[in-house]
């Protein structure tokens, strides 16, 4: 697993789910089924979120990643730095997603896929009068973020 040998290189460890659990999972919740969680630790106790790899019932197949600061911004920015080219090499096919004000990821629905990566949809609506773009801070024609699958 590319994921796996670039973080043990960097000192950190993976956790992921097996295809046993997230199979029971699934059936037992049906909204929670995924096909990869996974998540990429600091510390022998888990002490540190460095990134976290998943897709959802929503878009199940297509993985996204999603790196975390932490407490060490640099170090953390040196892990990313180091595995998106290998992933972008493994996955040719990898976007980039935007990033919200708030540091989130828009839901699968309110996101446009490009050729150049996702983009907020200017058409999603949530039910109430800002626009996504608007409530997000971001606009609605250009991709922002980093990487992922």
């Amino acid at each position: 697993m590319v994921v796996r040998r670039e973080a043990e290189a960097e000192g950190l460890h993976v956790d992921a789910a097996s295809a046993d659990e997230l199979k029971d999972t699934a059936e037992a919740i049906p909204l929670a089924a995924m096909t990869i969680h996974a998540a990429v630790w600091r510390g022998s106790e888990d002490d540190q979120l460095e990134a976290s790899i998943m897709d959802q019932h929503d878009h199940l197949g297509q993985v996204w990643i999603m790196f975390s600061k932490g407490e060490d911004p640099e170090t953390a920015r040196r892990f990313r730095i180091r595995l998106m080219p290998k992933i972008i090499a493994r996955w040719p096919g990898t976007l980039s997603l935007p990033i919200l004000s708030t540091g989130a990821i828009p839901n699968h629905d309110e996101l446009r896929r490009t050729p150049d990566g996702y983009v907020l949809d200017a058409d999603a609506d949530r039910g109430d009068a800002a626009s996504l773009s608007e409530r997000s801070g971001l606009p609605s024609k250009k991709p922002h973020g980093e990487a992922a699958p």
